[in-house]
């Protein structure tokens, strides 16, 4: 029984870190949402997947990875460890098909990615708050989803802040 429970822990943490893809202790989160997005990209030209393929990976992949987080952290007995990476990856799956759906221009992604590890790291009072009083599965993803919002939003302003800016100079 020890064994099957070692082997399904195993696949867990495999799913969760990505294929043991990253498994440090130097910024994990942030280096992995650029090596997500170079994952993407990779998978965008040379498997020609579209938006609509991408929007399918998200759902897949977010359905798939809630359970399991759930299992794995009461497994592993800790909340939100940084080997746990496959949260970045889905909301960087997830803005690059927005963004590839709306424009293709490469620089909202990146505006979006600072600002996405920015409300990602500083976690406001609402979401520190919520990190400090709820431990559950649904958190791992829940405090990602908030820094996205508001990284979405951010990033619509600033572009188009910079756009009527730009307009004025020329």
């Amino acid at each position: 029984m020890y064994g099957i429970n070692k082997k399904v822990l195993l696949f867990q943490e495999f799913l969760l870190t990505l294929f043991f893809s990253w498994k440090s202790n130097i910024a994990p989160w942030t280096i992995w949402s650029i090596l997500s997005f170079l994952i993407i990209v990779f998978g965008i030209k040379y498997f020609n997947i579209g938006c609509v393929g991408l929007i399918i990976i998200w759902i897949i992949v977010s359905i798939i990875s809630i359970p399991v987080i759930d299992n794995y952290e009461k497994k592993m007995k800790c909340h939100d460890s940084k080997n746990i990476v496959i949260d970045e990856f889905v909301w960087v799956l997830l803005t690059i098909a927005i963004i590839i759906y709306f424009t293709n221009n490469i620089y909202i992604f990146f505006l979006w990615l600072l600002c996405f590890r920015f409300f990602d790291i500083l976690k406001f009072w609402l979401v520190w708050y919520i990190d400090r009083e709820i431990k559950w599965w649904l958190w791992v993803m829940l405090d990602d989803i908030l820094a996205w919002i508001f990284a979405g939003i951010t990033t619509v302003i600033i572009y188009f802040i910079f756009k009527n800016i730009w307009i004025f100079w020329l």
